[in-house]
């Protein structure tokens, strides 16, 4: 969030600081690699979750990350805006959407043009999978479209309409009509509950509003939480049913959302110790 990009070499062991300490903003918050070229790397600069660095837009390296220039969305740090997400096409690579604080974005020819396709305060954004002209996109309201984002569709059933602090969504391969939203409470940033939607998008069903995973307890029978900071769910691959979900710490369901289990734990009680603050 304000120490530029790292790569590894090594699967993890070692990291290097990667060509972004001279930038004018060094905080970033994704990385988008073209899978057909992976020379071609997007940086979304800016601190997504707390704004503790603001945005200077989309930077672009051609060279696997040696040298970064900016591309046709790009802002001033006092505009105080910044990006969350970054999905490229992977049909059509020079394709790119960019959800952040002032909508979401999108270019089609590698970054030199970008149009604002939807306004709105987003954090997450998905591919349907198999499917790149269908994007789920949220902020503390679900959205999606099914034409790579000409339209947007906002009736969404099953779902809070009030008090939502965050959202964020998962997708699995295994099942490409499944949606996972993991939503936050403005009350007291705790859980508001975990939903899922099993034809794209159009409807969605309760799975848990309980335990609270996004407090500090190993039980989660606590109050409150972080989810305005740190909300993160992603599903299995291979098997629909098993999601992950963090805040403080991590949880774990094999029943498609019903039943969590800790799973790693921000002081390690009751589950193995996991650094507080899941973010991805």
């Amino acid at each position: 969030p304000a120490g530029g990009l790292w790569r590894s070499t090594n699967s993890g062991v070692g990291w290097t600081m990667w060509n972004t300490d001279n930038l004018p903003v060094i905080g970033c918050t994704d990385i988008a690699i073209d899978p057909s070229n992976t020379q071609i790397m997007y940086l979304a600069t800016g601190d997504g979750d707390a704004n503790d660095t603001y945005s200077i837009g989309v930077l672009k390296s051609t060279n696997g990350g040696n040298t970064w220039n900016t591309t046709g969305l790009n802002w001033a740090v006092t505009n105080q805006r910044v990006i969350r997400k970054l999905l490229i096409d992977p049909s059509a690579t020079q394709t790119v959407y960019a959800a952040t604080s002032n909508g979401i974005y999108k270019t089609t020819n590698g970054g030199t043009n970008w149009t604002q396709i939807r306004t709105g305060n987003f954090y997450d954004m998905e591919f349907k999978p198999g499917d790149p002209n269908t994007i789920y996109a949220a902020g503390t309201s679900f959205v999606y479209t099914t034409n790579g984002g000409t339209n947007w569709i906002t009736t969404a059933t099953g779902l809070p309409t009030t008090g939502v602090a965050r959202i964020a969504i998962a997708v699995t391969p295994a099942n490409a009509n499944y949606v996972y939203l993991l939503i936050s409470r403005t009350s007291d940033y705790g859980l508001q509950g975990v939903y899922r939607s099993t034809n794209s998008g159009a409807a969605f069903s309760t799975q848990a509003t309980t335990p609270n995973l996004l407090g500090w307890n190993s039980n989660g029978g606590d109050a409150g939480g972080q989810g305005w900071y740190d909300l993160a769910i992603a599903a299995s691959p291979t098997n629909a049913d098993v999601v992950i979900v963090g805040g403080i710490n991590i949880w774990r369901s094999t029943n498609g959302g019903t039943s969590w289990t800790i799973n790693a734990h921000w002081t390690g009680s009751g589950a193995p110790y996991v650094h507080a603050d899941i973010h991805d």
